[in-house]
């Protein structure tokens, strides 16, 4: 691509590692000096692999879905898609991942959960994935979902009409702490296809963990971390507050908003606030159900009383962990307008957070 005379030497090779395959050229300007050279080699050294798991796909054919928000990643081969969306209007995207060998000439009109016009689209010869994961399961409801197998199969028995899927053939496994439904379908050969696609699933495990009772959030040197003390309302109410900031901490764990950090926070400082609490006398409708991890990009903004409440705005996401417990989290930045980089820190650190699994 340099054409015959490049102003450049160039080396070409290739390894394997973690069940993948790279090429790699490295480029260099006929003046670099050997320094430069050794640089690049030090980068290459310092490149972190994930191992993918076997796969039955041919490597030369195999292109990766990497779905970081939700913890999945897949391999599939190059007459496979992976399409955006939900496959009806009631499906939420959030959960669902679907992959198939035809195009998306239309947008889902359905008015129901069967996605009418993706099974008009799809010919006899075509297959189709559609990976659905239960979430807010309790430990019981997990269960009934067995471990992942080393392969997964479709037997003869699991084929059938299904109400939101169409004529298909379907498998349970559990990975991670989490709980898929896949329904396949499509002529034995896609069926063939579509399972070693499965087989390559690598799942993110569930962010509960079921050995602390708070949430905690990572600590670094330039973040402080504590969690408030069991709080308890009659017999129903349950209440934790976990915190992440960059300030020291003052006034109470239980003190919302933070007035004496607040008033000290620099223009760089980041507060977090993330209260878990679980109301058992009461059945909450009508909250929004959120899945870890959380994102900033969705909070709402909105002012609050106290020193610099003019000045200063606080974003707010709440919702509930469905099955689990209700959650308010409050995010305070050192600006009006927090810069790029600002919201980027304070979603990696909201993204680290380990939630306990109940209260």
């Amino acid at each position: 691509c340099a054409g015959a005379h490049p102003s450049f030497t160039s080396s070409w090779f290739d390894f394997r590692q973690g069940g993948r395959g790279f090429y790699v050229l490295v480029a260099a300007g006929r003046d670099a000096p050997p320094a430069r050279l050794r640089e690049a080699a030090r980068l290459l050294d310092s490149l972190h692999i994930a191992p993918r798991r076997p796969s039955r796909i041919d490597p030369d054919d195999a292109l990766p879905y990497d779905d970081a928000a939700r913890g999945l990643r897949v391999v599939h081969p190059g007459a496979w898609r992976v399409y955006s969306g939900a496959l009806a209007q009631p499906s939420s995207s959030s959960n669902q991942l679907a992959i198939g060998t035809f195009a998306r000439h239309r947008p889902w009109p359905s008015s129901d959960c069967l996605p009418a016009s993706t099974l008009r689209e799809r010919r006899p010869s075509d297959g189709l994935i559609v990976l659905l994961e239960d979430v807010g399961l309790n430990q019981r409801q997990l269960a009934r979902f067995p471990l992942r197998p080393a392969r997964l199969r479709l037997p003869a028995s699991s084929f059938g009409d299904y109400e939101c899927f169409g004529p298909s053939r379907e498998t349970q496994f559990q990975d991670g702490g989490r709980a898929f439904q896949a329904f396949v379908s499509g002529p034995a050969a896609r069926r063939r296809q579509a399972l070693a696609i499965l087989d390559s699933l690598q799942v993110r495990p569930a962010p509960f963990d079921e050995h602390i009772h708070a949430a905690r959030f990572p600590a670094s040197a330039r973040w402080h971390t504590r969690v408030s003390g069991p709080a308890h309302e009659g017999s129903c109410l349950r209440q934790r507050v976990s915190w992440g900031s960059t300030v020291a901490f003052s006034g109470g764990a239980d003190e919302l908003p933070p007035h004496a950090m607040i008033e000290k926070l620099p223009p760089d400082g980041i507060i977090i606030a993330a209260t878990q609490f679980l109301d058992s006398c009461r059945r909450p409708s009508g909250i929004k159900a959120l899945v870890p991890p959380l994102r900033l990009a969705g909070a709402t903004r909105s002012g609050f009383d106290g020193p610099r409440g003019d000045e200063l705005a606080l974003y707010r996401i709440a919702g509930r962990f469905a099955g689990r417990y209700q959650l308010d989290v409050w995010v305070f930045y050192g600006r009006r307008a927090p810069t790029r980089a600002q919201r980027d820190e304070a979603q990696r650190e909201l993204a680290g957070v380990r939630w306990p699994a109940w209260l």
